[in-house]
């Protein structure tokens, strides 16, 4: 490569007077060419670097002018001149640009087809949905009704179909709801009005306490809530505090909620809610000072609860007598002696508390606390202890005597489980109707007493009821001891009730024997006319053109634990 030694850089006055002339091909351009491609090589760039002396002389200084090869750039192609053509990457399929045809020109594609909503059903029936293959295809005939006879059902009124509604059974109601978006509004609302989850997994549980927590919407609906699988207190720390979270929150979105039935009462849950209840019913067996206390407290608030039940509680001999105080059933102290008792009494249910109660139902201990004092009319008592036990039957009666109404219906319930012996049974009823017989027209008796023992007993307090109607009679058999809730609580509904069955054979020597019973029992109570035997037998007296007669309605069942 010797030759490239031949070459000599261009002056500043070579360069000058070459200016506007054009280049001649020779052998000094080709060489030079052929160097510039040598150049790229870092063998030759390392070796020969452009650098120049500076004008003192020193070493090592870069050139600050202008390179000695500059004069040979004109050898170089030229840039090309700026097109409206857009250059495309490699590998992006066809070539695009503005001044050609796109592929949406190349081909016509039609827009996607939305399809039929779900949420109205109804309104399948005025197109004809099967245009292509996997299409909805819904016909008329498919439904077995007319497109005009849908639009009509759609259009009647809001109070109609809440009518039509009550004649459904609760389980298919939402069956009706999927069918036009008339019944939609009516039917959930008539799904959520009554929420039973005593028999409920604790998955399902879950899931409905989550929804009503979360959907606020659904939660005003609900009308009466029944529930026992409560979240378990948060003492120790160890269980997360999440599900109480939602339980109460959940609670405190139920906003026109009437009726309430939970398994205890739990202050951390109920604390924060603004409902207003009418009924209010606890299934829990035992209590404690502390838990009477709480739930005395946030009764306070609620000023509008008309019906209060407790079904299974039932006292401990140390906390009936601190309940009880002066002057109750299982304390001997005179009546005229107000002790510290009297005064916890008292300041436990102060008479603000609970103003406007109309029905109670729990022990004797707790009733005779709260009837005093309050417009009670329909009281149900359990009995727990006998009379040998301390149990002071007058005493009873005379706290029902101190209620401001009258009370027209009067319950005395003796389970199986309570060992209440028959003398007790005959004490109690016979010192409520020597108390209350001027005013009591419904007398109800739930015992596990032989029948004919039962009937004995009846016929020798019947006399004291001056003013009887209706007499109900039931025989609870021995069992084992209940490990959950009650299989279902019976909600208010306004629902049109079943005619009563009469199946049963009034010719049976059953029967013949409750006719008969019936008629003796109506010579010593003259306003006696209806009688509900323990099987079930509803009899009925009627005046008729011959005289007073009496006939089978039907049989009716019997729902332990109801208050």
């Amino acid at each position: 490569m010797s030759f490239l030694g031949l070459l000599r850089p261009r002056t500043h006055l070579d360069s000058t007077s070459s200016q506007g002339e054009a280049p001649t091909p020779s052998i000094k351009s080709t060489t030079s060419t052929f160097r510039k491609r040598l150049s790229s090589f870092n063998v030759f760039r390392s070796s020969r670097r452009l650098r120049k002396s500076a004008p003192n002389g020193a070493v090592g200084f870069t050139a600050a002018g202008r390179s000695p090869y500059e004069g040979y750039s004109q050898s170089r192609e030229t840039t090309p001149e700026p097109s409206l053509e857009i250059r495309r990457p490699s590998g992006l399929g066809r070539r695009a640009s503005i001044t050609s045809d796109g592929w949406w020109a190349e081909e016509e594609r039609p827009l996607p087809e939305r399809k039929q909503s779900v949420s109205t059903p109804e309104l399948t029936l005025f197109f004809d949905t099967a245009a292509g293959k996997g299409k909805i295809e819904l016909k008329e005939k498919a439904w077995g009704v007319k497109a005009e006879e849908v639009k009509r059902w759609a259009s009647l009124p809001a109070e109609v179909v809440k009518r039509v509604l009550e004649y459904v059974p609760q389980e298919e109601v939402w069956k009706v709801g999927l069918t036009c978006r008339a019944f939609l509004a009516v039917a959930r609302a008539r799904t959520y009005r009554n929420i039973n989850l005593l028999n409920a997994s604790q998955h399902q549980v879950d899931r409905c306490i989550n929804l009503l927590a979360q959907k606020r919407d659904l939660a005003v609906l609900v009308d009466c809530f029944a529930c026992t699988s409560l979240p378990p207190a948060n003492t120790s720390g160890a269980s997360s505090p999440l599900p109480s979270v939602s339980f109460a929150i959940a609670l405190n979105n139920m906003q026109n909620i009437t009726r309430l039935v939970l398994s205890w009462f739990d202050s951390a849950l109920l604390f924060h809610t603004t409902f207003r209840l009418r009924h209010l019913e606890f299934l829990c067996s035992t209590a404690s000072r502390g838990d009477l206390e709480a739930l005395s407290a946030w009764l306070t608030n609620q000023r509008t609860i008309a019906s209060l039940s407790f079904p299974q509680l039932h006292f401990d001999e140390e906390t009936a007598q601190w309940l009880a105080g002066a002057g109750s059933q299982l304390s001997d102290i005179p009546e005229d002696d107000d002790g510290p008792e009297e005064e916890c009494r008292s300041a436990l249910f102060p008479p603000t508390v609970l103003p406007v109660l109309e029905s109670l139902c729990g022990p004797s201990s707790l009733v005779t606390v709260l009837v005093p004092g309050r417009p009670v009319a329909s009281v149900k008592i359990h009995l727990h202890t006998t009379i040998y036990d301390g149990l002071r039957p007058s005493s009873v009666a005379a706290e029902l005597g101190k209620s401001t109404v009258p009370i027209a219906s009067l319950a005395v319930v003796a389970t199986a489980q309570s060992r209440i012996d028959a003398r007790t049974i005959e004490r109690v009823v016979m010192a409520a109707g020597a108390e209350l017989g001027a005013s009591v027209t419904t007398l109800e008796i739930e015992c596990a007493l032989e029948t004919q023992v039962l009937y004995k007993q009846v016929t020798s307090v019947l006399p004291r009821y001056r003013t009887l109607q209706t007499l109900r009679l039931w025989r609870d058999v021995a069992e084992a001891l209940p490990s959950g809730p009650p299989d279902r609580v019976v909600f208010p509904t306004s629902s049109p009730p079943s005619p009563p069955s009469s199946s049963a054979d009034a010719a049976s020597p059953e029967r013949t024997m409750e006719c008969a019973q019936f008629v003796v029992w109506r010579k010593h109570c003259p306003t006696l006319s209806l009688v509900v035997f323990p099987s079930g037998a509803s009899w009925q007296m009627s005046e008729g053109g011959d005289g007073p007669t009496v006939a089978l309605v039907g049989v009716v069942e019997h729902i332990k634990s109801d208050s």
